[in-house]
């Protein structure tokens, strides 16, 4: 009877452990939902910017003022554009993939300074402001980063006009 009773303890835990990953995962595609017209600003803006960079570069060799040196220039800025895309697209790739709970220890900052950098443009279309100022030695917990990084976004989506 005893095995019995802890092969269905068993069950119900690996069930509810399931079900917990499920709703987390629910809960970061809902937040990735409300976050997608900022998110589509911070890819699009790079992209406007590559796009500018082209037609520049067409104009130049229509004109006859095509040179290497300004080639090079524009190559450089069109690199810049590529890498802050790969890092919006990365972090939501990240954010949206991981499916189970990862307890680790974790730097709080660091998960808020993520958070921000997903909500970086959304804060300045509302005029929003944020100043992060952290103590030095800031203990670490022992938590699941996507969660807490959910919990920052989360708190900006819930109160966009916020000043705090």
């Amino acid at each position: 009877m005893n095995e019995e009773l802890e092969r269905r303890i068993d069950e119900r835990s690996k069930e509810l452990s399931q079900t917990q990953s499920q709703l987390f995962q629910t809960s970061k595609l809902a937040t990735l939902g409300e976050m997608s017209a900022g998110l589509a600003h911070e890819i699009n803006q790079p992209l406007g910017g590559i796009a500018l960079i082209c037609a520049n570069i067409k104009k130049a060799i229509q004109r006859d003022k095509f040179s290497i040196p300004m080639l090079q220039e524009d190559i450089a800025d069109i690199e810049k554009s590529i890498q802050r895309m790969t890092r919006v697209i990365q972090h939501m790739r990240t954010f949206a993939r991981q499916d189970t709970l990862r307890f680790i220890e974790v730097d709080v900052p660091s998960t808020i300074n993520s958070a921000m950098s997903l909500l970086g443009e959304q804060l300045r279309l509302h005029e929003i402001e944020v100043v992060l100022d952290f103590p030095n030695e800031l203990p670490k917990t022992h938590r699941e980063p996507f969660q807490l990084e959910q919990v920052w976004i989360e708190s900006d989506v819930q109160c966009p006009g916020c000043h705090g």
